[in-house]
């Protein structure tokens, strides 16, 4: 069995992987973004050579143990990925089993038998891995979008509120990343995509709101929908990653107030329209209720100004983190 737990940035997958990981079975991985950034399916050598498998293996080693924004050297796991994958037939060198018998051996090695994985961009693979991994069960995340908008907009604080391994130069993309007509498109991408999916069987879509404000009931729905054994313990993870207050590793529980925050400032009135303009259909279809709020013209026009000198930056910013240009362009703003 497989466990992805996909949806928007800053939905609630990070609490949702630290809830899964308090099972006894079930290990949750740090964000790999393996697929689009690894390896694209559809895309490059369908099978490797021994060589290129341990490098692959030993990068994967590295952003798990050390974390995706942080990891340097890699190359010093490569005497134990080299012996991980012995047992691998030169045949069976392909970029998706090398990721999946990664995510097992990990996962052993931390005492579980349950992998699961917490990179939100894997929802947009969401089709391919459904018939690549039999046993795989996706959880998707869905919040309101404009909490989305105002935790994405505060995203870049992260470093001075607890995560002070985030590098600076992540804190200065975050930034650049945002734009409300952007976060907007990327959320309506997301939504339409999961909607598409929801009668799947091994495909579960899970409300933020209503996970924070009925925690028990929801997360016996959720073990039940993965065919586990609800455990009081995993609602106990701590008060951490927020984008507007400082983590609190003391204190642990699900926490109900951190739901509708963008109710409470932080957001223009002009940001809350975009949003509701560009997301409405979806946020109807979800159960979301749009606040018919009005622009700023003056804001509306600084707005539209941002929109490309924000995008262009941040093109470049992200660059690297992209295997194909073009379908990843495609993937996150095609037909919306």
């Amino acid at each position: 069995m497989l466990i992805f737990i996909t949806g928007n940035s800053r939905s609630g997958t990070t609490m949702m992987g630290r809830i899964l990981n308090r099972h006894p079975e079930v290990f949750t991985f740090g964000e790999l973004h393996f697929f689009g950034n690894m390896w694209e399916p559809g895309n490059g050598k369908v099978l490797l050579n021994r060589q290129e498998a341990i490098e692959l293996f030993t990068v994967l080693m590295a952003r798990q143990r050390e974390g995706f924004l942080i990891y340097r050297n890699p190359d010093k796991y490569k005497n134990e990925a080299s012996l991980a994958l012995e047992t691998l037939p030169d045949l069976m060198l392909k970029p998706a089993i090398i990721y999946r018998h990664f995510l097992e051996y990990e996962t052993r090695l931390n005492n579980k038998i349950i992998p699961c994985e917490q990179t939100p961009s894997n929802g947009y693979y969401a089709g391919f891995l459904l018939n690549e991994f039999h046993d795989s069960y996706f959880v998707n995340m869905v919040r309101d979008p404009r909490d989305v908008l105002l935790s994405q907009k505060k995203k870049w604080k992260r470093k001075f509120l607890g995560a002070s391994k985030i590098p600076l130069t992540e804190s200065i993309r975050s930034w650049f990343n945002y734009h409300p007509v952007l976060i907007a498109l990327l959320w309506k991408k997301n939504a339409v995509q999961s909607l598409k999916l929801q009668e799947h069987k091994r495909y579960k879509q899970f409300s933020f709101e209503n996970l924070v404000s009925d925690p028990e009931n929801k997360l016996k729905e959720l073990c039940h929908f993965l065919q586990l054994n609800f455990q009081q313990e995993m609602m106990q993870v701590p008060h951490a990653g927020s984008s507007s207050r400082k983590d609190r590793e003391t204190e642990a529980g699900i926490d109900s107030h951190v739901a509708g925050q963008w109710k409470n400032g932080g957001l223009a009135h002009t940001e809350i329209w975009w949003c509701e303009k560009i997301t409405g259909k979806q946020m109807n279809q979800l159960g979301y209720s749009a606040s018919k709020t009005k622009p700023a013209l003056l804001k509306l026009l600084w707005l539209a100004f941002l929109l490309p000198v924000k995008t262009g930056i941040s093109f470049l910013l992200n660059l690297s983190r992209m295997k194909n240009i073009r379908k990843t362009i495609a993937r996150k703003f095609g037909n919306v």
